[in-house]
């Protein structure tokens, strides 16, 4: 995963002071910060590795003062140690990236596929849906047709993803998380254009859903 500082402070909702077009690649403790890795600084004992640590950017505290000039970037938010944590979740693959189609997963000819996607084994993909950049999805996934899945989305297994839902860049599905789409389904009685009857879902870029989530339909979730 690359990111873009200003990315980066869209992510953990902070304000860039610095080279906002920086790019990172990976995470890293500030002491052992490399050009192109992300440090935080959680702790005033370790306020003597801002000086020196290597890192791109770094997070520190919105009212850290600091006591000489960086050349690095840094990124100012309200609690260094929680942003931090929530970019390890982003970047959580990273340590053995995985991509490709497995064998016995099940995707529709007419899916759109791009670059870097991971389907895990007995995933389904219904027809006309569009998986974007670097999205990984593992086991026993399903998504219905006409699903629209941006890019570097994670989705953890037995996720349930019907018509009617789209998930924007960077959004992260815990495992087990489900997605309705109507809000009085029937099983007896035949339903007549029932893709009108789709109540549309957009879970919106950077949101995070936890495990064994159920969504109702028609909603935007941030």
């Amino acid at each position: 995963m690359n990111l873009k500082a200003y990315q980066v402070a869209d992510i953990v909702s902070g304000n860039v002071e610095g080279d906002d077009q920086i790019s990172i690649d990976h995470l890293s403790k500030i002491e052992d910060g490399q050009k192109g890795s992300l440090s935080f600084l959680g702790n005033p004992k370790y306020n003597k590795h801002l000086y020196t640590s290597n890192s791109s950017i770094v997070l520190v505290k919105d009212d850290y003062v600091l006591e000489s000039p960086v050349s690095k970037t840094l990124i100012r938010v309200k609690d260094p140690n929680e942003s931090f944590s929530k970019l390890l979740s982003l970047f959580g693959d990273n340590v053995s990236v995985k991509n490709g189609i497995h064998k016995n997963s099940n995707i529709h000819e007419s899916v759109k596929v791009h670059n870097g996607v991971y389907f895990g084994p007995f995933s389904v993909c219904e027809k006309n849906s569009v998986i974007g950049k670097n999205v990984k999805i593992h086991s026993q996934v399903f998504i219905g047709e006409n699903v629209k899945i941006g890019s570097n989305v994670k989705i953890q297994n037995n996720v349930s993803i019907f018509e009617g839902v789209e998930l924007e860049d960077f959004v992260f599905c815990g495992p087990g998380v489900t997605f309705t789409n109507v809000f009085l389904p029937r099983s007896e009685f035949p339903v007549k254009n029932k893709t009108k009857q789709y109540k549309k879902t957009v879970v919106k870029k950077f949101a995070s859903i936890g495990a064994n989530t159920t969504i109702i339909c028609g909603n935007k979730i941030n």
